[in-house]
């Protein structure tokens, strides 16, 4: 090696030796400049009250190290989320700042994030030494916590959010006179860890600790006392549910929907006063259908409206029903046939519903069909025999509008309605600095099932139809009554079948049938049975079977059309600090702070 290579890497050796002392020196003096401060000592006295306040005296002793600041600043968390999810808003009264002497010291509050800052300090006047600020404030919502068998305070007594190191932690805790059967235990370290300090010491109702080690930046102490209830008094009942409102007002929004609601369904879907009490009805009203007359009781098309058209058509002599026996059991009904009796495609007396029912049977008149064969078929003319009904009642000016169509409309306001309100407290959650979503979730989606739940009220009737509707209630409580004397007074040999459809659609049937019995009824024509001798009561359980029949052959969809239509904390928020569960950083209290 030459003598200018030896003298090049020399100089190499030299800077790098160089760059490594000022690096190794930078990582011990950087940080210290960066810090800038300490504090020398932290005590934390929490007297706790028998009506489940706490006074929190916290005495900080700053050392500035030179550094001119103003004072420093307290942050404490006072937004938390209780076991069930809910926002719960630990209530804190600051109320005096002073020196070690008992000098006020001017301070403001501010509130960033889920935090209340108690800034501390003259902005005109400047601190680089050594000083005492002590806090006093009192915590009239948060600092107990009840359970069962016992009750707790679980408290962070410094904070695991100081980036600067306390040097000496110590603290005090003093319950009322009666507290009894005392436990403890403290925690020690960052935020979480479950390293327990054994200096602790209980003198009656007074437990003080005096850790033997400094608190690194963002290390903290925790302490959890319990003791057997009595000592201490929950909140009133009435205090709680108010500040439980103030926390969670947003569980009132699906309240102001369902108000909305209620004077819309007013002003739009509420069907005209009539003034009227209900008078009994012996017949049905004239020129309506059973399908008609119940579409217009409930506003909807139900499965039994349809089954109701075909016990109607068959009574009016357009189709017989027979039931078919089984092969194998003699007492059992297999199946059941119809049989076309009318030419109904020319004939103007039917509507467009009952013509369609007969076509979706029948095909062509003067034919026969089996049930069993319009099994997967029948349902594709559902649709258009449900629209025929509604547009009958609709087109005779009984109903306002189409009653699905607008619930249909409703149920999309409801999402509109729940997606609105979810962002729209959620930006209001986010302004209040609340933690939990939980009331967001559930007013949004409490506010669209309200909206959702009104559909079903806000098809209205035109005071014509309300009317008429009147007239079916009263008609409807004459079939529910069955009064058999007055049926006898009636004589009326036609009102059993002519009124028996209409018992159908209403749901009566069985009671309608069961009141003629012993009346002298004759065995129906356009109903083929397989008793020997006639008797109502096995009529009536022939005709529910066969309604029952029909109705799932006619609503059942093969499986590629989509099935059947026929439905035409930690403690004191869970657990326990005392018991388990406990950490650094758990319960109430806590936070941080800096100087500025």
């Amino acid at each position: 090696m030459s003598p200018g290579d030896h003298k090049a890497r020399s100089r190499t050796e030299r800077r790098f030796f160089a760059f490594a002392l000022f690096f190794c020196f930078a990582a011990i003096v950087f940080p210290c400049a960066v810090r800038g401060w300490e504090i020398a000592q932290f005590d934390a006295q929490v007297l706790v009250h028998e009506n489940s306040q706490a006074t929190v005296t916290e005495t900080i002793v700053a050392n500035f190290g030179g550094e001119p600041r103003h004072g420093i600043y307290r942050d404490i968390p006072i937004d938390y989320v209780d076991r069930f999810g809910q926002n719960f808003k630990m209530r804190v009264r600051v109320q005096e700042v002073t020196d070690e002497n008992g000098n006020s010291i001017p301070y403001k509050l501010e509130f960033p994030g889920r935090y209340e800052r108690v800034r501390i300090g003259d902005p005109a006047t400047i601190v680089s030494s050594i000083k005492t600020y002590r806090i006093v404030y009192l915590v009239s919502r948060g600092a107990i916590r009840f359970f069962p068998d016992h009750d707790e305070c679980y408290w962070n007594l410094t904070g695991n959010e100081w980036a600067v190191p306390i040097r000496k932690a110590t603290a005090s805790i003093e319950l009322p006179s009666g507290a009894s059967n005392i436990r403890v235990v403290a925690f020690i370290g960052s935020y979480g860890s479950t390293e327990q300090t054994e200096e602790i010491q209980v003198l009656s109702n007074r437990v003080t600790l005096n850790p033997d080690r400094a608190l690194a930046p963002y290390e903290g102490l925790t302490v959890a006392v319990a003791w057997a209830k009595g000592a201490v008094f929950p909140l009133p009942v009435g205090v709680r549910l108010k500040m439980w409102i103030e926390d969670n007002w947003l569980y009132g929004v699906p309240l102001v929907v369902l108000f909305f609601m209620l004077g819309l369904w007013y002003l739009k879907g509420r069907d005209p006063r009539l003034g009227k009490s209900l008078v009994v009805q012996y017949g049905p009203p004239e020129g309506l259908t059973p399908a008609e007359v119940g579409a217009l009781v409930d506003q909807r098309v139900d499965l039994r409206d349809v089954t109701s058209t075909v016990i109607d058509l068959a009574v009016r002599g357009y189709m017989r029903i027979e039931p078919c026996v089984s092969s194998t059991d003699p007492s059992k009904i297999s199946d059941y046939k119809f049989v076309s009796l009318k030419d109904w495609k020319g004939n103007t007396e039917l509507k467009p519903h009952e013509k369609e029912m007969l076509k979706g049977i029948f095909e062509q008149p003067k034919t026969t069909k089996n049930l069993s064969a319009l099994t997967h078929v029948f349902y594709e003319h559902l649709e258009r025999i449900r629209e025929g009904i509604y547009e009958a009642v609709i087109k005779a000016r009984f109903l306002d509008s189409h009653p699905e169509e607008l619930r249909g409309r409703y149920l999309w306001y409801a999402l509109v309605v729940g997606v609105a309100v979810f962002f729209v407290t959620l930006f209001f959650s986010a302004q209040a600095q609340y933690v939990s979503l939980t009331p967001v979730v559930i007013s949004s989606v409490m506010s669209a099932a309200i909206v959702a739940l009104f559909a079903k009220v806000m098809p209205r009737r035109t005071i014509k139809g309300a009317y008429l509707a009147h007239q079916i209630l009263g008609f409807e409580e004459f079939l529910r009554r069955t009064d058999r004397e007055r049926i006898r007074e009636m004589k009326d040999p036609s009102l059993f079948e002519r009124c028996l459809p209409y018992a159908l659609a209403f749901g009566v049937a069985s009671k309608w049938i069961q009141a003629f019995d012993g009346l002298g009824v004759k065995p129906p024509v356009w109903y083929v049975g397989t008793w020997n001798q006639f008797s109502v009561p096995q009529f009536g359980h022939d005709l529910n079977g066969a309604v029952s029949s029909m109705g799932q052959s006619f609503a059942a969809q093969p499986r590629s059309s989509g099935g059947s239509s026929s439905s035409w904390g930690g403690s004191g928020f869970g657990g326990g600090g005392v018991g388990g569960g406990g950490f650094s950083g758990g319960g109430s209290g806590g936070g941080g702070g800096g100087a500025w």
